[in-house]
């Protein structure tokens, strides 16, 4: 497998991540989602924290950061799907006030690591484009190149600014201030007023109704604040990596230290693509969860599908089972998204029961219907041949580690992988009975006589995919990964 050295070492793709970062948030509401900034930083930054702690940790932050965002766009759901108009400006502000939290304590503390592993870079490289004073010409450099016009031209002049010079040597050695601390300051700044900005205005609701009427001019006032502070860190970021990026010897040495040391470890970068499969695929099973209001599942299983093929992806060069997965995988996406979109329509304009009344509803009901069983049909086909896939995946790359030469491990790894495969069949199971719910609830809707069993099929319905979902996320993928770092714990 070839172990990819991104261009410039993966900083020519951070602005990037900035720009949907900057951005203002109203209370738990981003425009530009977060989430995608921090995947891009947390991609950018794959080959430099192979070498570098500091980064490593900054990494491992920003993936915390993926998770939370999502978490985040998941509570306006939550919010304006499960409570009420009186609720609603409370789940605001208890939302935004965790996520504020959640930033303080992982996106900060990333922003820090990040910086911290760049100086160390700079060590690494015996650059020293990450200690200067100035983004653009510092106060000496400046000074150099006017006594090199200087220089026999007006003798007493130069010599004037060559003790300017010197002061200015003198002073920026005791100084420890440069480029790079100065883009951590700024970082923290940036994320303390953006979400402080976000989370202020929410505190309203605490004091009295008559008071939050004005929580929207304060909400585009701390827009307004978090605007100006997004604008001026989002230039700074950019002329701060610019100069990183045009600095050859810092990426050249970088790169020389990375194919030296880092390339030739192909089982690090096996065992890291096992990792990011397993998380996208355990995200799909997340998704799968059924989560339903006026009729409307909020959580549409082609979210599920499309985390599917973007994990099935990652596994291509480990298993030829993963074409078929792929395809059923592509399969499910198509067939859930048509069925949904149909029922989007079908509860913006009938209400269940009035199949009985209405020709035109009775038959948008059935071709419904109809779609749903088909794509809870795919799905669970798609399911059968993405556990197949993992099962190959087991089957090759997990096991313990040979200690030594006389050791047999045949028996112990039938144990792990038997152990995986009947974990396997139970959540093939259970995507069978949750799919079953799901359409025993659709079913039910228009001859539901009684309202509390209709609701009942929806709790039943929605408890079952979680049954399934947590199963899946703790038992089945949760032993694959161990099993998975275990073959490769040396790497």
């Amino acid at each position: 497998m070839k172990n990819k050295i991104r261009k410039n070492m993966g900083l020519s793709l951070l602005p990037l991540s900035f720009i949907f970062l900057f951005n203002p948030d109203l209370a738990i509401f981003d425009f530009l989602p977060d989430f995608i900034g921090y995947l891009i930083l947390f991609v950018s930054l794959t080959n430099i924290s192979d070498m570098n702690y500091h980064i490593a940790d900054a990494r491992n932050a920003f993936k915390k950061g993926i998770l939370f965002s999502i978490l985040k766009v998941l509570s306006i759901v939550v919010t304006y799907a499960l409570f009420g108009p009186e609720d609603q400006p409370i789940m605001l502000l208890l939302f935004t006030f965790v996520f504020t939290v959640l930033d303080f304590i992982y996106i900060i503390y990333a922003f820090k690591k990040l910086f911290e592993g760049l100086l160390y870079a700079g060590q690494l490289s015996q650059s020293d484009c990450v200690y200067k004073k100035s983004l653009g010409l510092s106060r000496e450099e400046r000074y150099e190149r006017q006594i090199q016009k200087l220089d026999g031209v007006n003798g007493k002049k130069a010599d004037k600014l060559r003790r300017k010079l010197e002061r200015e040597k003198v002073k920026s050695s005791t100084s420890g201030k440069n480029i790079t601390v100065k883009a951590a300051s700024v970082s923290v700044r940036f994320i303390l007023i953006k979400d402080l900005a976000a989370l202020l205005p929410e505190f309203t609701v605490l004091i009295n109704n008559s008071e939050y009427e004005f929580v929207g001019l304060l909400r585009m006032i701390g827009v307004g604040i978090s605007l100006l502070s997004g604008a001026d860190w989002l230039i700074y970021m950019f002329r701060y990596f610019s100069v990183l990026r045009k600095d050859r010897l810092f990426i050249s040495e970088l790169e020389k230290k990375y194919r030296d040391e880092v390339a030739p470890n192909t089982d690090m970068f096996i065992k890291r693509n096992f990792h990011t499969a397993i998380v996208l695929i355990t995200a799909g099973f997340v998704l799968s969860v059924d989560l339903y209001s006026e009729y409307i599942n909020y959580l549409p299983d082609f979210l599920a599908s499309l985390m599917m093929i973007v994990g099935i992806l990652c596994l291509k060069n480990y298993s030829s089972g993963w074409r078929a997965a792929l395809v059923w995988s592509v399969s499910s996406t198509v067939m859930s998204a048509a069925a949904y979109g149909v029922s989007l329509y079908f509860y913006t304009e009938y209400f269940p029961s009035t199949i009985n009344v209405s020709y035109d509803a009775y038959v948008l009901y059935y071709i419904m219907l109809t779609l749903y069983v088909l794509s809870a049909a795919v799905f669970v086909i798609m399911i059968f041949f993405i556990l197949r896939l993992l099962l190959d995946i087991a089957k090759k790359h997990t096991g313990r580690i040979l200690i030594s030469e006389d050791e047999d491990r045949t028996g112990i790894n039938g144990e792990i992988y038997l152990g995986i495969k009947k974990r396997a069949v139970a959540c093939f199971v259970l995507s069978v009975i949750a799919e079953a719910g799901m359409l025993f609830y659709i079913w039910s809707q228009p001859f539901s006589v009684d309202l509390w069993f209709m609701e009942a099929a929806s709790v039943i319905s929605v408890v079952l995919s979680m049954v399934f979902a947590a199963f899946s996320v703790f038992s089945l993928m949760g032993s694959l990964q161990s099993r998975i770092n275990d073959r490769y714990s040396l790497s």
